[in-house]
């Protein structure tokens, strides 16, 4: 059997129009990751109080994600942060972390340096009815911590999976689509 050769140009370029269709679709999942990540509902800003509960969050069927988040505003000085979740009375998990900023001059100069935020996802997998106890402590006289929960509304997890297989399928049809081509350039370039 005796191929055309302008059959197999109009092949390769059916595919490479195929992938870059898949390639388009690869980076639509990645920007639908990232907005699914980001849409989130405030469910509770903290006071200046030291220690608040949280709760009752109840979780019947489906899995929540809840997302904790402090910032720690001031010059030379810290906060610490610590919370625990408790489901029947029992502490489940527990998290802290030190916020702090210090600044000053030495022989080089002004110096700067900051760990100033916390991040934690907490997700509640189990049903049941369960409760966070947040503490803060700072010695900070300026701008208290910034302490605030909110409930993640979906997971972009699912659709970063997808557009990683996306992408390696592209890669993989890319390389094996236009071999030749390829080959050819190398060769220019080994030239």
């Amino acid at each position: 059997m005796i191929l055309d050769p302008k059959q197999k140009l109009r092949n390769i370029a059916f595919y490479n129009n195929l992938l870059i269709i898949i390639c388009v679709f690869a980076i639509l999942c990645f920007a639908t990751s990232m907005y699914l990540d980001s849409i989130k509902i405030t469910v509770k800003r903290c006071t200046n109080a030291q220690k608040e509960t949280f709760g009752p969050i109840i979780v019947k069927n489906k899995p929540q994600i809840y997302e904790i988040f402090a910032v720690h505003n001031g010059s030379n000085s810290f906060s610490h942060v610590s919370g625990e979740v408790i489901k029947d009375g029992d502490t489940l998990y527990e998290f802290d972390k030190e916020l702090w900023h210090e600044s000053g001059y030495d022989s080089e100069g002004y110096w700067s340096e900051s760990s100033g935020d916390l991040r934690a996802k907490l997700t509640f997998d189990e049903p049941g009815e369960y409760y966070i106890n947040l503490e803060k402590e700072t010695n900070s006289l300026q701008k208290p911590t910034f302490l605030a929960i909110y409930k993640k509304q979906a997971s972009g997890i699912p659709h970063f999976i997808l557009g990683v297989y996306a992408l390696i399928t592209v890669i993989i049809g890319f390389v094996s689509v236009n071999a030749s081509w390829i080959a050819e350039k190398s060769a220019q370039y080994e030239d």
